[in-house]
């Protein structure tokens, strides 16, 4: 009986040894522990991963000392109460535990290395500096700075804000001073000009990523009269030249300040010739924005001192010169006297060939440098003279000075320009006001004689209304063509006042004597209504006559219209040979409504185009006449200046009324997208005391969905396309010749947004479903917000809106009732959020906007434990009990009960073995048949056509393919999944079910293509059973039927439930693996991120 007990305890000891050591699913209860213990093990080697460690000792850190958020301050004292500080916070400065330090030195031009330094930054800054000169001094400081961590050398992890203080910056506004701070890269021996703010005190701001040798220059000029501030507005490249003594800054690609007295294009640093013309257009980004750039269209050209030039220079001398007077007491005609005297002076100093000869006049018309025979000089001082012995005339009386004969001052300037051989012609024409005399018109101009069957009356005239007077009354029409009307030049009319006085009138009528009188009018009569082609003829004549002794006659006479024909016919006269009639308008502010239309008028018609000057303010016209000296002194290189500018495909301009221009009129036209810009003669100087005129047109362009049908836009990343069709100049150069030039267009780099909506099945396969999905991208700066309708798996849906630089948001506000799990990729990286910048001037690429969503698997995990499992936990429990527990407790019991639980223990306990034998056989089974399916896959491989070395595998083109399959008896297979530290490499089936588990790992959902995909395995000890022995860290493979192998690394171990369906498919992970727990109540999960090679 002793024996036979002792057989039943060593059958149960064995019975529970083998399974407590067996690997199979048959395992005990207990296995459970024993795999939580291995869990905690794998937990702790999660704490001791590299990256978390660093990440770790940070917090330490933060909550010992410093916080990332804390703002550091890091300043360092130099010589000559120099200081330089930098700031921004910890974790601007690195994300390491340490204490930070500044350190700076002087680069010391006797070292070796500091010496090559500075030889490169000087050799720099010779393309930023004057020529050295005795008004201009140049003063450098080169230092090294350094960041230090623990006393090593780092580099920022963000911009910081660099101050530089002492530098003597306060009194920069006065343009005597300019500052900058260069930064040397030591990688690319490169030299920025950094972009700096002064800031309160004449601290220098900056901002730096990098640290390395950096300059503070600062450049002073003793002489601010030499000085010529210049134009950074909006930071528009251009090229400036520079007077000597100037200093300023002119961008071409990259800043320059050009050398003194210099005479350069700045597209090559090639001197211009005389009568050369040079043109550029740049587009540059506006700052914070993309798809927004502004054009600037720059010509320039150096302009030529012609052989010879005459000027005759014809000023109004009438007595409303001397009524007004300026702030400083002078009078009108004294300031143009002085405006005179700067005229000879520039334009006999800018030509040594140039004569002028000075025509005064009012009532009457003298030449004060000469006569008619000798009315040109050379002599400034004797032209000075003759200005300043020019008197006021008399009040009217019956010379009648006091008027203003404008058409007979015309009319003298031409015939002495006639007698004139010079190469160039010109007149300049000065007046306060229109004319108030003008040349009879001889009677054979009258055209024909019309009855009036209305009498014309003006309240306050002369005559009063007497009954059918009309049937005596009459007036003559002048022809409309003007080659027809003829002056009678020995016969002056009007008043030379602009009203006529009721005395006046009074006294006229009494003197029998006086049968004519003449008034001037400045309006615009009508005369009847049976007269209507009357009104606005070129020149008007209007007789009035009466019978009877008390009424005379009266002439009406526009001399206003009879001084601008006198003009005409001179510019058009070829014995003449005149080039350009200048006109300048001094007070017109005296004219109001009607008047000081038509004297604007009347000035613009006498000059020629574009060159009247209307000149409101009289301390002006000294400018004025010299800026007209200047431009007559020599041969322009541009003159009829004319652009065309057509906008590209794809681009309109923003705002028309912020096309900008130097000089000039323009005109757009929004339909065709056109810029019209006509000048006449290009006058502006790009410096003082240059010969070198630009012209420059600015505005602002976007892109608009035209974009899209042009090539490459929907294909090329960066792809650059050209802003405007059509820039065309036309102008006359020096030797009068037309030339026509098409000005090269810039090319840019829009940012185009593509939204798609992807939708797929539980094995992610695409799936076309009649449904739309609704996604909404806005942005941080809320000037963005669309939303886009979407159907799904159709092409990208493309927009040009994008304009604000920023960050910016994707969400999924509306969906179908289904149950997916969402994923948002951005230019193919799994994030909700992308940002829209520049590096540099190079924009980011095109935005993709990818939106998945998968349909869920269920809404319960499979079961993937080993059959019997449950029955034998039970089992197990029972044999235990009955197999330990009653043998020592069977002197409590009579021993036919106790025979009778060895004999139910006994039974249990043969029931176990029999399961665990079938667990084991199948794992074998299994095992060996994963081989068999391993070879036959290999036998299907087809032998592969070797593809050029650049091409890149089918599922880099298109992510979205199905994953090549081999069929091996009715089973999809999709590859291998392969496991180094459990010596595994299993293939793996396409989808799921029971029975396929049965056979080999299987894909639960995703594709390895889109970094999505799943997969499930029994727990047999030749499939998944020992995924609870891997290590974060450890590497796992897959391998697709076309070979291509993707590296993983295991990066999580997590035990999910088996209702935790969306916690299981949901996450940024690469590849998932998961089988059943020992228990089968929970599933062990592998997470992994792609190595990406």
């Amino acid at each position: 009986m002793k024996i036979k007990i002792k057989m039943k305890k060593i059958i149960s000891i064995v019975l529970v040894l083998l399974i407590l050591f067996s690997n199979s699913p048959l395992s005990l209860a207990m296995g459970k522990d024993s795999f939580d213990e291995n869990t905690k093990e794998s937990n702790s080697i999660v704490t001791t991963n590299t990256q978390e460690i660093k990440k770790g000792s940070l917090d330490e850190k933060k909550s010992e000392s410093n916080s990332l958020d804390e703002f550091i301050q890091l300043e360092k004292s130099l010589s000559g109460n120099k200081k330089i500080t930098i700031e921004g916070l910890r974790k601007d400065f690195s994300e390491l535990e340490g204490e930070i330090q500044l350190e700076v030195k002087e680069l010391n031009p006797n070292n070796g290395k500091d010496k090559e330094q500075i030889e490169i930054i000087e050799t720099e800054m010779e393309k930023f500096i004057p020529e050295k000169s005795d008004s201009i001094k140049i003063n450098w400081h080169h230092y090294d700075i350094s960041i230090l961590l623990d006393g090593e050398e780092i580099e920022p992890v963000n911009k910081l804000r660099v101050s530089f203080s002492g530098f003597d910056t306060t009194d920069l506004d006065d343009a005597t001073k300019e500052v900058k701070v260069l930064h040397l890269n030591e990688l690319t021996n490169e030299v920025e000009d950094k972009e700096i703010e002064i800031g309160e005190n004449g601290v220098i701001e900056a901002e730096f990523d990098s640290f390395s040798p950096v300059t503070v220059v600062k450049v002073i000029a003793d002489h601010p009269s030499t000085l010529k501030a210049t134009d950074f507005v909006n930071d528009v490249k251009h090229y400036i030249e520079y007077a000597p003594g100037s200093l300023g800054k002119a961008v071409i690609d990259s800043s320059q300040i050009l050398n003194p007295g210099r005479t350069s294009d700045a597209f090559g640093n090639i001197v211009l010739e005389h009568g050369q013309v040079i043109t550029k257009k740049t587009a540059t980004p506006v700052k914070g924005k993309v798809n927004t750039w502004d054009i600037t269209v720059r010509v320039e050209g150096r302009d030529n001192i012609p052989d010879t030039t005459d000027i005759v220079l014809v000023l109004d001398n009438s007595l409303s010169m001397y009524k007004n007077k300026l702030a400083d007491g002078r009078t009108r005609f004294q300031a143009a006297q002085e405006a005179a005297k700067k005229f000879v002076d520039i334009a006999l100093n800018e030509n040594p060939n140039l004569r002028i000869a000075i025509v005064v006049y009012n009532g009457e018309v003298t030449i004060i440098s000469g006569d008619i025979k000798q009315p040109f000089s050379q002599d400034k001082q004797a032209l000075y003279s003759n200005i300043d012995a020019i008197k006021k005339p008399p009040s009217f009386g019956p010379e009648k000075k006091g008027g203003t004969f404008t058409q007979a001052a015309i009319k003298q300037a031409g015939e002495i320009l006639k007698g004139s051989s010079a190469d160039n012609k010109h007149m300049v024409l000065m007046t306060d006001g229109l004319p108030t005399f003008s040349y009879d018109l001889d009677s054979s101009s009258w055209d024909e004689k019309i009855e009036q069957t209305e009498l014309y009356y003006k309240p306050g005239g002369p005559f009063n209304i007497i009954k059918d007077l009309y049937k005596k009354t009459k007036y003559y029409r002048l022809p409309e063509d003007e080659s027809k009307i003829q002056f009678n030049y020995n016969n002056r009319v009007g008043l030379g006042t602009e009203k006529m006085s009721s005395a006046a009138y009074k006294t006229l009528q009494v003197n029998k004597n006086i049968k004519n009188v003449y008034r001037y009018t400045y309006g615009e009569y009508k005369t009847g209504t049976k007269d209507p082609n009357n009104i606005d003829l070129t020149v008007q004549a209007h007789r009035y006559h009466v019978d009877g002794e008390n009424f005379a006659r009266e002439y009406r006479y526009s001399h206003q219209k009879s001084t601008v024909l006198e003009a005409k016919r001179l510019r058009e006269d070829p014995n003449i040979g005149l080039d350009t009639l200048y006109a300048v308008g001094v007070g017109f502010e005296t004219y109001t409504g009607q008047a000081l239309e038509i004297a604007v008028r009347t000035l613009s018609e006498i000059a020629d185009s574009g060159k009247f000057y209307n000149v409101r303010n009289e301390e002006r016209l000294t400018d004025t006449f010299k800026e007209i000296a200047k431009t007559i002194s020599i041969k322009s290189a541009m003159r009829d200046f004319k652009i065309v500018d057509i906008m590209g495909k794809g681009f309109t301009v923003t705002d028309e009324s912020k096309i900008k221009v130097s000089e000039g009129k323009i005109s757009f036209d929004r339909n065709s997208e056109t810029i019209n810009w006509d000048i006449g003669t290009v006058t502006k100087s790009v410096a003082a005391k240059s010969d070198v005129r630009y012209a420059e047109l600015t505005y602002r362009i976007e892109i608009n969905d035209d974009i899209l049908t042009l090539p490459g836009a929907k294909t090329n990343q960066h792809e650059k396309f050209i802003t405007n069709a059509v820039t065309d100049l036309t102008y006359t150069d020096i030797k009068d010749e037309k030339k026509t030039v098409s000005i090269d267009s810039p090319k840019v780099d829009p940012v185009l947004l593509k939204v798609k909506k992807v939708l797929l099945d539980i094995n992610g396969k695409l799936l076309n479903e009649d449904i739309t999905f609704t996604i909404n991208v806005t942005n941080d700066l809320k000037t963005y917000d669309e939303s886009h309708v979407l159907s799904p798996n159709e092409d990208y849906k493309w927009r040009t809106t994008l304009r604000d630089e920023g960050t910016y948001s994707v969400d999924e506000i509306a969906t179908p009732e289904k149950n997916y799990i969402t994923t948002i990729k951005i230019d193919g990286e799994e994030t909700s959020k992308f940002l829209v910048n520049h590096e540099g001037d190079i924009p980011r690429g095109d935005v993709n906007i990818e939106v998945i969503n998968q349909e869920l698997g269920g809404y319960e995990l499979p079961t993937t434990g080993g059959s019997g499992n449950t029955i034998f936990r039970l089992t197990g429990l029972l044999v235990l009990a009955i197999a330990l527990i009653i043998p020592y407790r069977k002197r409590q019991f009579r021993m036919r009960k106790v025979n009778k639980f060895f004999l139910f223990g006994t039974i249990c306990i043969l029931a176990g073995l029999v399961l665990f034998s079938k667990n084991l056989w199948e794992d074998y089974q299994v095992g060996k048949e994963t081989e068999i399916i391993k070879e036959r896959l290999e036998e299907k491989k087809v032998t592969k056509i070797e593809k050029p070395i650049d091409d890149r595998p089918d599922y880099v083109k298109n992510p979205y393919m199905e994953m090549p399959k081999t069929t091996i008896d009715g089973n999809d297979y999709i590859g291998y999944v392969i496991i180094p530290s459990l010596e595994l490499e299993l293939p793996v089936l396409s989808s799921w079910s029971y029975p396929k588990l049965k056979i080999a790992p299987a894909r639960y959902e995703g594709s390895v293509y889109l970094n999505n995909m799943i997969l499930l395995a029994h727990n047999y000890k030749a499939h998944f059973g020992k995924l609870h022995r891997l290590n974060i860290g450890d590497i796992i493979q897959f391998k697709d039927m076309n070979d291509n192998l993707f590296d993983f690394t295991v990066e999580k171990k997590e035990e999910l439930d088996e209702i935790q369906v969306e916690e299981m498919v949901s996450g940024d992970w690469d590849l998932t693996l998961f089988t059943c727990t020992l228990s089968g109540e929970a599933r062990t999960t592998i997470r992994c991120k792609r190595i990406e090679k």
